[in-house]
């Protein structure tokens, strides 16, 4: 007597099983062992589910364009740009400006000489601290990035783990709907040249969800900092 097995997404399973049970069949009755009564029930496998593939998709563009806080970042390093400028720089521009209307105005050859080194100092110090400027403001930009990625990672997996997720990927497009097949665009993708999706089944994109989350999760502080303190930046994210 011989039995058939179908072959499905377990085949090398199923046909263990029928050939076991072809083996089976072929041979003679044995004799009945007693019955033996086990202590306690055998512990459940441990072994990690099979993967599904549930994969998900986050524009980085539009996330960091509708979350509030990276608004507020970019609002908060425009103003201390400013500051910046208008206190320290300024100034020297305005000194400048004042001893080249006069080197047009004198002839005496002594005072002009002098002009043209006071001139070459202030260019030298305002050179200087345009230098500081832009390495404080770099400083802090890279300071919020990282805070600023490090609460989307955080996000985006407790959203993966919430709703079962295996897999979620990053790109980086445009949130103008012309945007995409402006040259430069296409250009800039084709240099990337990994995970730039082609195609994306509706709901596969999570990007508004991750928005609504980091904008419950994160609230903007409704105090504002003095200007050029910076945003006093909030503890990490821990991983989940």
């Amino acid at each position: 007597m011989k039995r058939t097995c179908g072959i499905g997404l377990g085949a090398t399973l199923g046909l263990a099983m029928c050939w076991g049970m072809e083996a089976a069949a072929q041979q003679p009755p044995a004799a009945a062992p007693p019955v033996v009564r086990p202590a306690a029930t055998a512990p459940a496998s441990n072994a990690p589910a099979p993967l599904r593939t549930r994969i998900a998709l986050v524009n980085m563009l539009h996330v960091l364009k509708h979350y509030k806080k990276a608004q507020a970042f970019q609002e908060q390093l425009a103003q201390e740009t400013r500051n910046l400028d208008k206190q320290y720089l300024e100034p020297i521009r305005a000194q400048i400006t004042k001893l080249r209307a006069d080197y047009q105005t004198t002839q005496d050859p002594a005072r002009r000489d002098q002009i043209e080194r006071e001139s070459r100092k202030l260019q030298l110090e305002l050179q200087e601290k345009e230098e500081d400027a832009k390495k404080t403001l770099t400083k802090k930009q890279g300071d919020w990035t990282v805070q600023l990625y490090m609460e989307i990672e955080d996000t985006v997996r407790t959203f993966a783990k919430t709703y079962d997720i295996e897999l979620v990927l990053f790109y980086t497009d445009p949130t103008n709907p012309a945007e995409p097949y402006n040259p430069a665009t296409i250009q800039r993708k084709l240099l990337m040249g990994a995970a730039m999706p082609l195609y994306a089944a509706p709901g596969m994109d999570i990007s508004d969800a991750i928005v609504s989350m980091l904008n419950q999760r994160f609230p903007v502080q409704a105090s504002n900092p003095a200007p050029g303190s910076g945003i006093q930046p909030v503890s990490a994210p821990a991983p989940r």
